[in-house]
């Protein structure tokens, strides 16, 4: 979904950035922001990537749904492993309505194992 923030003055406003970010990042930016220290959390603040868009979040965004079905989105490439195993791979730079399963493709196994190694260890 599409993540407006408007900031403060001293920032270069109306500027599109295609990177993929996280609601939990809403938060930290915020506190950012404002000038107030953020505790030590898996969020990141957005105003490196307010200031220059350029950058990126240093990150990979991990969203879950039920118990063990992840998907991690990092630069161009979304990589889901449902609870059963199974694994999708999709370059969202050239396939952007996913068609295209690349996980069962031995050339890309070094990108959903880069990936892979993003998502939650215990299953949660």
């Amino acid at each position: 979904m599409p993540l407006i923030v408007v900031p403060p003055a001293g920032f270069n406003a109306e500027r599109r950035i295609d990177e993929p970010v996280s609601l939990i990042d809403i938060f930290p930016t915020m506190l950012d922001l404002a000038g107030i220290e953020m505790p030590v959390c898996d969020a990141v603040s957005l105003t490196r990537l307010i200031d220059d868009p350029s950058s990126s979040r240093g990150a990979p965004v991990v969203m879950t749904w039920g118990k063990g079905n992840h998907s991690v989105r990092l630069d161009r490439w979304r990589y889901t492993r449902y609870v059963d195993g199974t694994e999708e791979l999709y370059d969202q730079s050239t396939d952007a309505y996913e068609w295209t399963n690349l996980a069962p493709n031995a050339a890309h196994r070094a990108t959903c194992d880069r990936l892979k190694a993003a998502l939650p260890a215990d299953g949660a």
